[in-house]
């Protein structure tokens, strides 16, 4: 018999590897449900012109998938509202650009997969000191079991 023979061996912790009917071998990558991401960042202090809201970094060994981000200015009309993903290591990816009205929302709704390092970032322009921002983003995490 080739390949490995021992399930007892390091390498097959996280399931990582399986019998194929005849021999041990490296099976493909598991995907599986992990997690709801349900995030709300918020600047109540917003300084003057530029401001970044920046939701968590996806984590080593998963997948994270957006369905919905949304960015609102309660304080100054109008704002340019920019939502858009940070990808390792210096790279980032315009997801929707909007100018809007007080108190409008920028919504997107989509299949946004983010790697890990990678992170989303909800970005005001022109706003005027002490607005308030808010972002909200929703999804649901994969973990990779390799």
């Amino acid at each position: 018999m080739s390949g490995i023979t021992n399930p007892a061996e390091p390498f097959f912790k996280d399931g990582g590897w399986g019998w194929d009917g005849t021999l041990w071998r490296k099976l493909p990558i598991t995907w599986g449900y992990s997690g709801i991401i349900r995030e709300v960042v918020v600047n109540t202090e917003a300084a003057v012109n530029t401001n970044h809201l920046l939701g968590a970094i996806v984590d080593t060994g998963e997948v994270w998938v957006i369905n919905s981000i949304c960015g609102v200015n309660q304080t100054t009309a109008p704002s340019r509202v920019i939502i858009r993903t940070f990808e390792a290591p210096d790279y980032f990816n315009i997801v929707s650009f909007e100018t809007v009205a007080l108190s409008e929302y920028v919504n997107w709704s989509g299949f946004l997969p983010l790697a890990a390092g990678d992170r989303v970032c909800v970005s005001f322009y022109t706003c005027v000191a002490g607005d308030d921002l808010y972002a909200t983003i929703f999804g649901y995490k994969m973990k990779i079991a390799e």
